[in-house]
């Protein structure tokens, strides 16, 4: 997965009717992002798609880990990885 991957992979999410409604970027995003990659992994939590009509950090970190997902497990570099890229696009989009 690269930073084009993931571009294309947000840019669907915003033809699909998906609201961004992610704030900037910080530790706590940070950490809601990766709450939602472990929902998805570790928890193997379901979001209803109610939660899912609107894009926030921590249902990014649940989409990204369930399209991206190695069953291997997810690893916290990767995760982390995936949190810079979409941190980067968010940036440019708000600058």
């Amino acid at each position: 997965m690269n930073r084009d991957g993931v571009a294309r992979f947000l840019e669907g999410l915003g033809a699909d009717g998906v609201k961004d409604v992610r704030a900037n970027p910080d530790d706590y995003r940070w950490r809601q992002f990766l709450a939602g990659c472990r929902d998805f992994s570790e928890r193997e939590r379901h979001y209803v798609p109610r939660v899912l009509r609107q894009l926030t950090w921590r249902n990014l970190g649940w989409r990204l880990a369930r399209e991206y997902h190695d069953p291997a497990g997810i690893d916290r570099l990767e995760v982390r990885d995936y949190y810079q890229l979409a941190e980067s696009i968010w940036w440019e989009q708000h600058p």
